[in-house]
């Protein structure tokens, strides 16, 4: 290509603005001598450094230059080159950024990089976040709420509770039974697989107690006590428990003292027993009492119990000379209807203030030797002494007591098989 020197005012045929690249052919060179003036724009694919300097110049001077990074005028006709701000083919990079950030995308969210609040349209969240109101709020799920923080939403008798803060199994927040089932479902740790938890039935428990655990089958016969045989457990049959009586076939050696509610039996193999405390002495029906220190029993015949064929009424205690020295008390009872007399009574007391009462004596051979006291507590009233059937007293078929009167009467045989009713007195009977 060749050259040409342009000398003068350079004028373009057709406008104002041209191109140098126009004005040149490709055979000489051209060259521009003294100044030129352009009233527009003038643009070239290049500027060779042999043009010389251009006035005025649009940089002077260059600070910090380094490849990919930016130039930023000083605002003097020089520029500085920074580091910290650098362009690579598709990316700014910048040690700072200021400014409404719009249009940016990728930024980094850090406790530095945002002023003021961040509406959560703007922030991309996984699962558990939700936005409302352009607030970032936790999601709920299944048994969780967020209404008031984040709550877990329990069972009532769910058998879960909080403890110190923390969700545990509660046993007492469960529904009690009172009797468990074969299917009924535990939680048990699997220390056959890290403590992982497992759940297991009842009858699976059963089954690993049944064959695991060491157990020995009774021996001998229905009710035969248990004793010790080697590892194991038997029954001889010489001592036997029907669920009332213990039972013993043999002897019994003890090296302590044996205490029970009662012994029966003759007492033929008992030992070390004191004289006398086995046979006693004196007569039939005489009671016992310890007369020394030897611990024998002996009766000096003063005193004697005794029973008879026909029951109660043929029972007596016998006391030769009995001294009190403190109150009798004897068993009465007060009666306000019309009453009849029992083999167990003593003093009855007649109360009938609206009317008349009678007192029905039992037969007198069935209470044979029996004493009576009847009194009549009544006000204004009688009470009418009523023997059984066709019995009298003392000849009369009844006798009536009047307000505050009372009487004692006694059972007895007049003559063979014929009994009948005796008045031994008006006042309360000794003992």
């Amino acid at each position: 290509m060749a050259y040409n020197t342009l000398t003068g005012t350079v004028n373009f045929s057709n406008s104002v603005r041209g191109a140098i690249a126009s004005m040149v052919d490709n055979y000489s060179t051209q060259a521009i001598g003294g100044s030129k003036s352009f009233t527009s724009t003038l643009s070239a694919s290049a500027f060779r450094s042999e043009a010389g300097d251009i006035v005025p110049p649009a940089l002077t001077a260059i600070a910090g230059d380094s490849a990919d990074r930016l130039i930023v005028s000083d605002g003097d006709g020089t520029a500085t080159c920074d580091a910290t701000l650098t362009f690579s083919s598709t990316s700014l990079t910048a040690s700072y950024f200021s400014g409404s950030a719009r249009g940016l995308t990728a930024l980094p969210i850090g406790g530095a990089n945002v002023d003021g609040q961040l509406s959560s349209s703007n922030i991309y969240y996984g699962v558990g976040l939700t936005t409302n109101s352009n607030q970032l709020v936790v999601s709920g799920g299944e048994g969780i709420s967020t209404a008031d923080g984040v709550t877990v939403d329990m069972a009532t008798n769910g058998g879960l509770g909080m403890t110190s803060s923390k969700l545990r199994v509660d046993p007492y927040d469960a529904t009690a039974k009172g009797a468990v089932s074969n299917n009924d479902t535990f939680l048990i740790s699997d220390s056959d697989s890290s403590n992982v938890l497992k759940n297991t039935t009842l009858t699976v428990l059963k089954t690993y107690m049944t064959d695991n655990i060491t157990k020995w089958d009774p021996g001998g016969s229905d009710n035969d006590v248990q004793t010790k045989s080697g590892t194991g457990f038997a029954g001889g049959g010489n001592l036997t428990f029907d669920g009332t009586t213990l039972t013993l076939a043999g002897g019994l050696t003890a090296s302590v003292n044996i205490s029970a509610s009662a012994f029966y039996g003759d007492g033929a193999n008992l030992t070390n027993i004191a004289a006398g405390g086995s046979t006693g002495s004196g007569g039939e029906g005489e009671i016992q009492f310890m007369l020394s220190t030897d611990g024998a029993f002996a009766s000096d015949g003063a005193f004697s119990f005794k029973t008879g064929s026909s029951g109660a009424a043929g029972t007596s205690l016998t006391c030769s000379n009995l001294v009190v020295t403190h109150g009798v008390k004897l068993p009465y009872a007060v009666k306000t209807a019309n009453y009849t007399l029992l083999v167990s009574d003593n003093v009855i007391y007649m109360s009938g203030n609206a009317n008349n009462l009678t007192a029905s004596l039992p037969a007198a051979a069935t209470v044979d030797g029996t004493v009576y006291y009847i009194k009549n507590i009544s006000k204004h009233r009688e009470t009418e002494i009523d023997p059984n059937g066709s019995e009298k007293i003392e000849y009369t078929s009844s006798v009536s007591i009047g307000e505050g009167e009372g009487m004692r009467i006694q059972a007895l045989e007049i003559s063979t098989g014929v009994y009948a009713w005796q008045i031994i007195g008006t006042t309360m009977p000794l003992p």
